[in-house]
């Protein structure tokens, strides 16, 4: 208890005390940040029950989610664990409000349960809290309260016993009160303000939701009212539709009517109706009766007379009488009848007629619509034809502009080949030539020397005599056999250097093929399944093999080759290709400045004393400059003054001057004042010092004056004669070449030179020599790997360089540099050149300049910041600064002398500085004077030259007999050191041609056999499912049960529904089981040739086929890889012996016959891959190696050795060099060999289960096809062997089935429906049923992850008449285009996380800082990844072209021990790159102050208390990105403002360093998601420190104290001047806080600087009363504090305030010291925009190959001396 209330009296404290205790001791599942965040759910709750193992089944019950009912879940298991589970016994109560509020994340809540959970488990784990544990009950120290304590006392305390067990945990709890209720002040507070928050984006939620509903409203009424418009149209279409289809239909209702009406008046009309009388109405049946022949008009009848009877029967029976008899009537109906049918006949053959002309007018309606449609079909199916014709066309004019490009390509190649082979002839007959003649003049040598010695024989004779034989032989074989038959015998297969050396020339004419592009070669490198070989990724880097199985191959290889098995593998080829591939540099052409003016000299130091600077006093320079014009007749060019000359040219009135030199500055300087630019470019400014220096060579002339006759002739004193201008002897330029833009400029101007170090490597040798380096990495190589060719040239170089350069080639300027010898002496220079009047202040015009006119600019660049400063400190570091670049540029121009200004001591006397350094340049400029002899002295050195040369042939004619006599006693031995140079630079070409013809065969063929392999695979899975195809057709296929069953059918009973017993059942019973005898066989007979298919695919050779081509495509890739060691070793053994090498045979492996099992496959791969292993050459030398590098033959070697002359040659102490390089090599083709063997052999495992897979699927098959055969048998057996086969119905047999209609074709006998039926059935049944089967389709084995190949082949490959080494044959073109890689040209967010993270792991997450070798191993680490094609996407373009020595140099450039920076600032140097990559300019002093006013403003929403801090006052995100820091600048995103608030906030804490999350992918470029945000905060001071970084010490000091200083410091005035803190002007000038303390150098304490301070503030007033002025305001301020010493002791030095005066304070000494020792820190670094400019930087832009090969220097505007002239001077 004790231990506890001790341990909660820390107050604030105990949240780390926890925090400690859950991630250190408990280490929960995830790391606990935030309790109320973390713990809101119960699930780390639950967990740490069961860490305690006071919960079992955690993990089935717990649930890490946030959702309430899985809050709720967790929390309820707690509750019963705690109250009366396995956790009861803690004494623990948790309440539903508790958990409502640790649900709630309220501040505080968790924490208490946390702390009581902590408290009860280290109890019961015994273990005490912290502090010393005490016996016996709880006691609490007593000890005074304050008000806030009594009151908690009267209110938890005083109403408790003291035993009671609530009294000590209200005590101990009362702090955690305490700070729970101060935190929920402060959750309240933050709650309002989210309250406020919430609402103000609720409202502006809804007020954009509701703009977006009424945008929305606005165009659903547009468009309802468009489909409004759109429906009335419709509706108005229609209802003219049908309205016109309601008049058609009242028309024919019309027509109908009128028709009926037209019906009835003609029946009316024939039926007599429409006469209105109705007695008439009879006449209709009158009329019918007389059509059908009854006349029943009033005369109708006989003529008989009327009968007149007496009486009714008298009248009955005459009527009965004159009526017709029976027959007549009879006679009479029949006639009737007939003319009645024939009406009716000829009534139904109209109707026929008029049908038949229906049917036809229809038939022909149909026939035009047909007919319609039919040629709407064609006109279709032309235009689709047409159409089709189109494209075909432009598809084949595109194919034959392809191949006509091709064509052209390949004539282009041709000729370029051609002419190589016509120059390469030309050449080769050159070297014949001088052979030749030096043969000659050796033979006659010797000739001379014999017949000297009186020993000439006929055949010298014969051979002096004739010309002709001196051709046959040109080498003086025949003259060294007469002079030694033994010694000098010609061997067979030997020859001399100078013989090797041509043939070897031949043989690289004759061997020249064609070398791929690199563009090619890069598409080869960039397609996918070249690339996942090449790089090992993939499939490729699964198979590859171990180390210690490569080494183990390796070794074995070794045991082969009788080499050392032990032997230790050292790459060294990368380097060899570098120096092979190196692009030479652009020889430096002679300077267009007059002979007689060299040398020009250039002076420049630091403006602290030494350079042009400002100041009562004069810099050393100038006075140095001054002296040597007196002294040599030189004069002094100051650039600025020539700047301000032309100018002043410019402006005069318009009148061209007829001298060139001076129209050309008059240009010059138009351009410059018409240009609107600030700064003058450093070009233009290099041309006006280039044409101010052919002006003084060649001054203008005098204008001819032409005389008036008419004039009299005056005494001469009205006229004013101008002196002629004295032509100096030479220029001094003061001041000039201080900065590497103008010294690039000047030697470009002067002698197009172009350094490395402002160059892009884009040429075609760089692109080859990066393609190069996929095959052989040079960043691998440990130490020095350079090889011996190298070495030699360089030591030629050296040797060149050391020897006294030829006037021609004399540099045309130099340049002497002052320094100061320290950096003390610089310091105290600095310091006295501030106290000189007038060095605070700006540059003054000239006093020439017209009133209101601009006065000409500075050049950009240095010129123009040291023209800005007035503080010396800055001029001092703007010039330090500038050094840093400008030495290594000028190092190889072998052109500047450094000279330190300091006493020399003369023997006992000293020199002063200034008479050291004025004596030291005169002896440098009188030995690079170059004086104009005289015709006499011309005359005597021509003379004295004959002499000597005279002198230097008889020494040589006394050395060559002297080396004849050694000739006959002695063989001679060829030097290797007197080769001429042609012969090396011949071998470097052929070695160089080798490897990139080696290199593009192996890129191109091993895309080629990519395609083969892909295309293998392919036809693989095709044959395999043909194969499958044909199998399942035969097997398919019918037989003859069909026929047999049709032949039984016919002889088979139609009734069998006979007795069981009787003989007709037993007859049909032995014909139907033989009928299925017969079925079985046939079946039988089917199954035994399906087999047998199965067997003859299975050993038919398609698995056997294709391994066979497999192998032969891992062979070819494995010969070709054997190819490559071999032309690496070739080069490397020519590369350290300088031996020409013959071509290796390449091992060949003969391809299996026929390799079926998988075991046999795996070994064949494994032999293979070890003869590739063990093939040629060895890597140590033997007795041909040492005879070849000793260039002797046997017959000599034998001499020699006889003698003991052999010595061991220069270039066998190069072997142990060169057996671990080529060691190396063969372990990659081990590796390589393997990989392919492993891969092949997992493409055919995986093949083969293909293969087997598919027949095994043929096997069910068969078993499915031999069922369906049984079922069908006995299905039809028992269809035959049903009763019943005859029907009431008798028919004849019509319905049968077509098979027995086909098979029969006379009659068949009658039977009933049902028999028939049943023999159809019987003969269907017989059939078996088609196999609802599915074919296995094997999936394509991919050659690469990403699928199938991109692109076709190269065309070169393709056009080359000859195979790549170690390849069969090429694949045909495809006719894809090949996968463009998208080409970075700058840093994306990604790489830069990238870049950071490796920071972090080289240990800046601990301080913040790398040193110079760990940035440039970071960078170089990217940039070689990017150079070798393996991740192109961790570096830009622009950096990956760029030499090392720019990266060293942009390291060295971010460290500046002298000025305080000791280290680099990750921070600063990430800043550095974004704002250059992303042309992002820095922000001005005007945002960053604006910036500051809204932090301090009540938008910031930061707190009183908070802004009390300031600068210290942390700034989160959100904050950060509405301060005002870029308004002005659209390439500042969002994104790319919060990667840089992200990147500021990672150091913010050096122990701690928080990185940023990795960003989406193509981030701020437009595309990806959202950018992840921080929670982390920075502080001001920080985000000032970084950002107001100035150009200079003084101008960041001076921004700093704007940014930093509080706010009240700038309220002062004049008269009462506000006062600041020591301690905060120590802060910044030191960089305290703001930088990390890593980099930081040793700065003095707080009160030494304040005690310096405040005795320089002391000084001043009587400073200012001694020169006779008025003491400053600014400094009375200050004395009550300093002057009162008496009246208490001295406040310390935190407290210690001075009155604040930027102008004031800046000019103290102690203030410039600290700037001096200091300043970098508060400046801004310009290595990266200077070495990697990207468009806006201050750098210049860096030139191309193709820019550097057109520069052009400047020509000389001095016209040739005319005739008049010369004869004039003569």
């Amino acid at each position: 208890g004790v231990s506890a209330s001790v341990e909660l009296g820390k107050g604030s404290g105990m949240s780390k005390l926890i925090l400690d205790w859950l991630n250190q001791e408990v280490q929960l599942s995830k790391k606990v940040g935030a309790f109320e965040r973390d713990f809101a759910n119960g699930y780390l709750f639950g967990e740490l029950l069961y860490k305690h193992g006071l919960y079992s089944n955690f993990e089935d019950d717990f649930v890490d989610q946030s959702s309430m009912a899985a809050k709720r879940t967790n929390f309820d298991l707690i509750k019963k664990s705690v109250s009366g589970g396995q956790a009861s016994n803690l004494g623990i109560k948790i309440t539903d409000a508790q958990v409502d509020e640790i649900m709630d994340e309220d501040r505080g809540s968790s924490l208490k349960l946390l702390y009581q959970l902590r408290r009860v488990l280290k109890k019961k784990d015994g273990t005490a809290l912290s502090g010393p544990q005490e016996a016996g009950p709880y006691r609490l120290d007593r000890k005074l309260h304050g008000e806030h304590e009594e009151q908690f006392f009267d209110q938890k305390i005083r109403g408790l016993r003291p035993i009671d067990h609530r009294y000590p945990y209200e005590v101990h709890t009362k702090h955690f009160v305490d700070e729970h209720t101060q935190q929920l002040n402060v959750a309240r507070q933050k709650e309002s303000k989210a309250a406020e928050d919430l609402k103000d984006r609720v409202q502006d939620f809804r007020q954009e939701r509701h703009e977006k509903m009424r945008v929305s409203r606005a165009a659903k009424e547009h468009e309802k009212v468009k489909g409004e418009i759109h429906w009335q149209g419709v509706q108005e279409r229609k209802i003219k539709m049908m309205e016109k289809d309601l008049v058609f239909e009242k028309e024919m209702i019309r027509r109908d009517r009128q028709r009926i009406v037209d019906i009835r008046n003609h029946y009316q009309n024939d039926c007599g109706l429409s006469d209105g009388n109705e007695a008439e109405g009879i006449g209709w049946f009158e009329r019918n009766l007389q059509r059908i022949g009854i006349d029943t008009s009033e005369h109708a009848g006989t003529n008989a007379p009327a009968i007149e009877a007496k009486s009714l029967k008298e009248l009955h029976e005459q009527m009965i009488e004159r009526m017709p008899t029976k027959a007549q009537l009879q006679i009479e109906s029949q006639k009737r009848m007939a003319k009645i049918r024939e009406t009716k006949q000829n009534t139904d053959i109209a109707r026929k007629e008029r049908e038949r002309r229906q049917h036809r007018v229809q038939v022909e309606q149909q026939a035009t619509t047909a007919s319609v449609e039919e040629k709407k079909r064609e006109d279709d199916l032309l235009a689709w034809l047409l159409e089709d014709t189109a494209q075909y066309r432009q598809e084949a004019s595109e194919y034959e502009l392809m191949l006509r490009r091709k064509e052209a390509q390949w004539q282009q190649r041709e000729a370029k080949q051609l002419a190589y082979a016509e120059k390469a002839a030309i050449a080769q007959e050159e070297a014949w030539e001088r052979l030749k003649e030096r043969s000659r003049a050796d033979r006659t040598l010797r000739l001379s020397e014999k017949e000297k010695m009186g020993g000439a024989t006929d055949q010298f004779k014969e051979e002096e005599s004739s010309d002709e034989d001196d051709d046959l032989d040109p080498m003086g074989f025949k003259t060294t056999a007469a002079l030694d038959s033994t010694s000098r015998r010609s061997h067979p297969g030997t020859a001399s250097t100078g013989v090797l050396g041509q043939e070897a020339a031949m043989e690289a004419v004759d061997a020249a093929v064609e070398v791929a592009s690199a563009e090619e070669m890069l598409a080869c490198v960039r397609e996918p399944a070249v690339a996942e070989y090449l790089f090992a990724r993939g499939a490729w880097g699964h198979f590859r093999p171990s180390e210690d199985s490569a080494l183990e191959t390796l070794k074995r290889a070794l045991d082969k080759l009788q080499e050392p098995s032990e032997a230790i593998a050292a790459p060294r080829l990368g380097s060899v290709v570098q120096w092979l591939c190196k692009a030479p540099q652009k020889p430096l052409t002679q300077a267009r400045l007059p002979e007689d003016f060299l040398p020009i000299i250039a002076i420049s130091g630091n403006p602290a004393g030494l350079g042009p600077g400002r100041g009562s006093s004069s810099s050393l320079g100038s006075s140095l400059a001054d002296r040597l014009c007196q002294e040599f007749g030189y004069a002094v060019i100051r650039p600025q003054e020539v700047v301000e000359e032309c100018v002043a040219l410019s402006r005069k009135p318009p009148q061209e001057p007829d001298w060139p030199i001076l129209a050309r500055m008059r240009e010059l300087g138009k351009e410059v004042d018409s240009s609107r630019q600030p700064g003058l470019p450093p070009s233009v400014y290099a041309e006006m010092c280039f044409r101010k220096i052919e002006l003084l060579s060649s001054p203008a002339p005098k204008p001819v004056e032409e005389e008036d006759p008419k004039a009299k002739k005056g005494k001469g004193k009205d006229k004013t004669e101008t002196a002629e201008a004295v032509r100096p002897k030479g220029i001094i330029i003061l001041g000039y070449l201080s900065e590497m833009q103008q010294h690039a400029s000047w030697e470009a101007a002067l002698r197009c030179f172009s350094s490395p170090l402002l160059q892009l490597l884009d040429s075609e040798e760089d692109k080859k020599a990066r393609m190069g380096t996929v095959l052989a990495p040079f960043w691998i190589e440990d130490g020095e790997a350079r090889p011996v060719a190298e070495a030699r040239e360089a030591d030629g170089a050296a040797e060149e360089a050391a020897e006294p350069v030829a006037e021609a080639a004399a540099v045309p300027a130099q340049l002497i540099r002052l320094q100061h010898p320290d950096e003390e002496t610089l310091r105290q220079a600095i310091l006295q050149q501030a106290t000189e009047e007038g060095a605070w202040d700006l540059p003054v015009p000239a006093a020439s300049l017209e009133e209101g006119a601009t006065p000409a600019p500075y050049c950009e660049g240095f010129e123009q910041d040291l023209a800005l400063s007035s503080c010396p400190v800055d001029r001092a570091w703007l010039y330090e600064a500038a050094q840093v670049f400008v030495r290594p540029f000028a190092e190889p121009l072998h052109c500047t002398t450094e000279m330190k200004v300091q006493e020399v001591a003369d023997g006992e006397e000293s020199i002063d500085a200034v008479e050291a350094c004025f004596r030291q340049a005169r002896d440098l400029i009188a030995s690079w004077q170059r004086p104009v002899p005289s015709e006499e002295q011309a005359e005597a050195q021509e003379a004295q030259a004959e002499d000597a040369a005279k002198e230097e042939d008889a020494q040589a004619q006394e050395q060559g007999e002297a080396e004849i006599e050694k000739a006959e006693d002695t063989v001679l031995l060829p030097d290797m050191e007197d080769e001429p140079q042609g012969r090396k630079m011949a071998d470097k070409e052929e070695m160089r041609s080798s490897w990139l013809q080696s290199l593009s065969s192996y890129l191109l063929g091993l895309r080629s056999i990519m395609i083969e392999v892909d295309n293998e695979a392919a036809n693989y899975a095709i044959e395999l499912v043909n194969v499958q195809r044909r199998f399942l057709d035969f097997l398919q296929q019918p037989d003859e049960k069909a026929q047999v069953m049709e032949e039984f059918l016919r002889s088979f009973p139609l009734k069998h529904n006979a007795p069981v017993s009787s003989a007709q059942n037993d007859e049909m019973e032995e014909q139907l089981q033989d009928l299925t005898d017969r079925l079985w066989a046939h079946a039988n007979q089917r199954r035994q040739e399906t087999v047998e298919e199965r067997e003859r695919l299975l050993k038919g050779g398609f698995w056997e086929d294709r391994v066979a081509t497999n192998l032969r495509l891992a062979h070819k890739l494995q010969v070709m890889e054997l190819s490559r060691f071999q032309t690496a070793a070739r080069i490397l053994r020519e590369a350290y012996t300088q031996v020409a090498e013959d071509k290796f045979d390449s091992a060949s492996v003969a391809e299996p016959e026929r390799l079926s099992e998988l075991e046999d496959i795996a070994q064949w791969l494994d032999g293979s891959a070890e003869r590739m292993a063990s093939a040629a050459p060895s890597g140590i030398p033997d007795i041909n190696d040492k005879r070849l590098a000793s260039g002797l033959s046997p017959v000599e070697e034998e001499l020699a050795e006889d003698s003991h002359q052999l010595a061991e040659p220069l270039q066998m102490q190069h072997w142990d060099e060169l057996g671990p390089a080529i060691c190396a090599e063969r372990l990659g083709l081990a590796r390589r060999t393997r990989a392919v063997a492993a891969w092949t052999y997992s493409r055919l495992a995986e093949m083969r289960k293909q293969y087997d897979e598919a027949f095994a699927r043929m096997d069910e098959w068969i078993r499915f096809r031999v069922k369906e055969e049984n079922d069908a048998i006995k299905a039809t057996a028992t269809l035959l062997r049903k009763p019943s086969w005859e029907d009431e119905d008798m028919a004849t047999m019509s319905g049968t089935d077509s098979l027995i209609r086909k098979s029969s074709k006379k009659a068949v006998a009658k039977m009933s429906s049902g028999a028939a039926k049943r023999r159809l059935e019987s003969l269907k049944a017989i059939v078996p049923h088609t196999l609802d089967v599915a074919i296995y389709t094997p999936p394509k084995l991919e050659v690469c992850s990403a699928g199938a190949l991109q692109g076709s082949i190269s065309a070169a490959t393709s056009r080359q008449g000859s195979n790549p080494p170690g390849t069969a044959g090429t694949v045909g073109t495809q006719a894809s285009a090949t996968k463009r890689i998208e080409v970075i040209e700058r840093w994306s967010q990604d790489m830069l996380w990238g870049l950071l993270l490796r920071f972090l792991d080289l240990g800046a997450g601990s301080t913040g800082v790398v040193s110079p070798q760990q940035l440039q191993q970071v960078l170089l680490e990217r940039r070689h990844a990017a150079l070798g094609y393996e991740q192109e996407k961790v570096a830009p373009l622009s950096w990956v072209q760029r030499p090392e020595d720019v990266y060293g140099l942009l390291c060295r450039s971010m460290l500046e021990p002298a000025w305080g920076a000791t280290a680099v600032d990750v921070t600063e140097f990430m800043l550095a790159l974004i704002h250059t990559e992303y042309q992002l300019a820095w922000p001005s002093l005007e945002a960053l102050e604006q910036a500051r006013g809204f932090i301090e403003s009540e938008e910031s929403r930061l707190t009183a208390d908070t802004l009390a801090e300031y600068p210290d006052v942390p700034l989160s995100e959100e904050l950060f990105m509405k301060l005002p820091l870029w308004s002005d600048e659209p390439a500042c995103t969002d994104d790319l403002k919060q990667w840089i608030f992200q990147v500021l906030q990672c150091f913010e804490k050096e122990a701690d360093p928080s990185p940023p999350p990795r960003p989406p992918s193509r981030r701020m470029s437009g595309d990806g998601g959202a950018m992840p945000r921080s929670s982390g905060t920075l502080t001001a001071r920080r985000l000032f420190v970084y950002l107001g970084l100035g150009r200079a010490p003084a101008d960041g000091f001076q921004r700093m104290t704007r940014l930093l200083l509080p706010s009240a410091a700038f309220d002062g005035t004049e008269e009462t001047p506000a006062e600041v803190r020591v301690q905060d002007l120590w802060t910044i000038l030191f960089s305290c806080k703001g930088r990390p303390t890593s980099m930081v150098a040793p700065a003095p304490d707080l009160a030494t600087f304040c005690a310096a301070l405040l005795q320089e503030a002391k000084g001043e007033p009587s400073a200012a009363a001694a020169k006779g002025k008025a003491a400053p305001k600014a400094k009375g301020k200050a004395a009550p504090v300093e002057e009162d010493t008496d009246a208490a002791p001295p406040p310390p030095p935190e407290e210690v305030r001075v009155a604040w005066s930027s102008e004031a304070v800046l000019k103290r000494p102690s203030v410039l010291g600290a700037l001096c020792s200091h300043g970098a820190l508060l400046c801004r670094r310009r290595g990266v925009e200077t070495l990697f400019p990207q468009g806006g930087g201050s750098g210049k832009p860096l030139m191309t190959a193709s820019e550097v090969a057109a520069a052009v220097e400047l020509q000389s505007l001095v016209p040739p001396p005319s005739v008049e002239v010369e004869s004039a001077e003569e």
